[in-house]
């Protein structure tokens, strides 16, 4: 799941505003949305703020990131 940071935060059904995933002040995951505002991974917190100041910046969280995994392993498994 190459959007996974993204996804914990934002499931892909919901619309998308711009959202970035920061792990020690540093993009690691970007939304469409805010790619196309010119956010681009390795950015620093304060450049995606200028960038697009609307911007729902979160920080990685591991535990939500492997809680989305593992719900969606478990969705797959009705189909195995």
């Amino acid at each position: 799941m190459p959007q996974l940071s993204i996804d914990a935060f934002r499931p892909n059904w919901l619309a998308d505003i711009g959202t970035v995933v920061l792990d020690k002040n540093r993009v690691i995951a970007v939304s469409a949305f805010a790619q196309a505002a010119g956010v681009q991974l390795g950015m620093r917190g304060s450049s995606v703020q200028m960038l697009l100041p609307d911007a729902e910046i979160k920080q990685r969280d591991s535990e939500r990131e492997n809680a989305a995994l593992h719900s969606a392993a478990l969705a797959l498994l009705q189909y195995s």
